[in-house]
């Protein structure tokens, strides 16, 4: 039996929220995305927002022939930021567009933005969900990459050293996010502490949130490889540091965002894969995470379920 373990998983939902509203990572994207992975005998998860199922059904549909469909929100709330009757409404009525719309049963979930609370857990356990995916976990990219010289040596060291305590360097970087600066008018330390934030961000769970998780039995999938690595041009799966991974992509990663949404000098750096150049590397990132030994899975035939069980 094969120990190796890859979950590759989306999250399909609006352009890059919430600075987008468009779905052209759906209509665009989301099939050729399926085209690869139904080709090279590859099943994803997919997290998916009732609102795109709504207004895409075909597109999800055909999607769940091969791959898990999963709840995501009916429209990518923020739900740290609701009251429990309204995580409530949310959770559940994208639960039964995706249940009405692939004919399968929903039992998985994550949070939009990995943000929920303890009423979040509470939320999925009355309604009946089996698993959670909304936890992220750091350091699964060895430093076997740090000193490539693709990439500026200077502009790394500024990442990956932050002069500042790491909480008051979170703290400045949420209050300068906040600001109207664009990424073109930072100076290079500016630069380098935003990329450093980007691709390093701050997940804030409580203890009793936890606690929570653990005492209404919800199956924990923790996240630990973020989509900016695996569109790095140099990402290869011998950097992985874990027989089991799980990743995550979003649909609208795989278009030319800039030509739908206002973010020039925000989140679009010319040393990452995004539009054409990640969908063709795609295929390449595929075969050489199977070239070193891990094998594709669902979620849910990595935790044993199916719909048999639920």
């Amino acid at each position: 039996m094969n120990k190796k373990k890859f979950m590759l998983t989306f999250d399909v939902e609006q352009n890059f929220p919430p600075y987008g509203n468009g779905y052209e990572g759906v209509k665009k994207a989301l099939p050729k995305i399926i085209d690869i992975l139904d080709e090279m005998d590859v099943h994803s998860t997919m997290f998916v927002t009732g609102r795109t199922a709504e207004l895409y059904p075909k597109i999800i549909k055909r999607a769940s022939k091969n791959h898990e469909i999963q709840c995501h929100t009916y429209n990518h709330e923020v739900l740290d930021e609701l009251k429990k009757k309204d995580q409530m409404n949310s959770i559940r009525k994208c639960k039964e567009i995706l249940e009405l719309t692939t004919g399968k049963k929903i039992y998985g979930f994550r949070a939009p933005y990995l943000r929920f609370n303890e009423d979040t857990m509470e939320v999925l356990h009355e309604l009946g969900f089996r698993y959670d995916s909304s936890i992220l976990v750091k350091g699964m990219i060895g430093k076997s990459w740090y000193a490539v010289k693709k990439i500026n040596r200077n502009i790394l060291d500024l990442i990956f050293n932050p002069d500042e305590k790491i909480t008051d360097f979170y703290v400045s970087m949420t209050k300068f996010l906040k600001s109207t600066k664009k990424l073109e008018n930072m100076t290079k330390t500016e630069r380098a502490r935003f990329f450093y934030y980007i691709m390093n961000p701050f997940q804030s769970i409580s203890k009793n949130t936890e606690d929570k998780i653990k005492s209404l039995g919800m199956q924990e999938v923790k996240i630990n490889l973020r989509s900016i690595y695996m569109r790095l041009p140099i990402f290869n799966a011998s950097m992985l540091k874990s027989d089991i991974v799980v990743s995550y992509l979003h649909p609208w990663e795989f278009i030319e965002l800039e030509k739908y949404i206002n973010i020039k000098g925000i989140l679009i750096f010319d040393w990452l894969f995004s539009g054409e150049k990640l969908l063709n590397a795609l295929r390449s990132r595929i075969k050489d995470i199977m070239e070193n030994g891990y094998k594709f899975v669902t979620i849910s035939e990595y935790l044993g379920l199916d719909e048999k069980q639920i």
